[in-house]
């Protein structure tokens, strides 16, 4: 919780900084499942990523933001979703500029989902989409507010489209710069 306001005051005040360094995208996915796979099958759900292209395997960003916003709404669908699983779809969007590239992130889950009248809600800070939810699964409403604002840092949109009772689809796109070098850093 602590590690969420401190983002989330960075973040507003303008003082979040952002590293521009080499990194395999391949690596930062497979590095977020392996995170949380252990999580997900001990609640009898799958977890995996698929491109729905061919991705770049080397990228210029951040690795550690990125992988900040995949792990927190990757945690967020195993939280609030009971059977089934969590797709991580990742798609390579073509870009004027030959240097960068664009992504496409969706995390679906099979979850609980949530009603059309607290979509937008949901990205405010301190809010979750009812009541009853901080009291079943915790949570201090900050996570949606942060990882919005760290797609925008990151110059990005993120959206959701969501279906009470069917699950929930959180997306997100970005501009990324294509490596020229392998990747150097490796991130855990």
């Amino acid at each position: 919780i602590l590690n969420d306001i401190l983002d989330f005051s960075k973040i507003d005040a303008g003082q979040m900084s952002l590293e521009h360094i080499p990194f395999s995208l391949p690596e930062i996915l497979d590095s977020v499942i392996g995170i949380y796979s252990v999580e997900a099958a001990s609640r009898g759900l799958s977890l995996a990523w698929h491109p729905e292209n061919t991705i770049p395997e080397h990228v210029c960003g951040d690795p550690v933001r990125l992988q900040q916003i995949l792990s927190f709404l990757i945690s967020n669908a195993i939280k609030f979703t009971k059977t089934g699983g969590i797709e991580i779809r990742i798609r390579c969007h073509p870009n004027p500029d030959p240097k960068l590239t664009g992504l496409s992130f969706t995390v679906a889950d099979s979850g609980i989902g949530i009603s059309d009248d607290k979509l937008e809600m949901i990205f405010q800070p301190f809010v979750q989409a009812e009541s009853s939810t901080t009291r079943k699964y915790g949570g201090t409403g900050l996570g949606l507010a942060i990882v919005n604002r760290l797609v925008n840092l990151l110059g990005g949109r993120l959206w959701v489209e969501s279906q009470v009772g069917a699950g929930t689809k959180f997306h997100f796109s970005i501009n990324i710069e294509l490596a020229e070098r392998p990747a150097t850093v490796k991130i855990q």
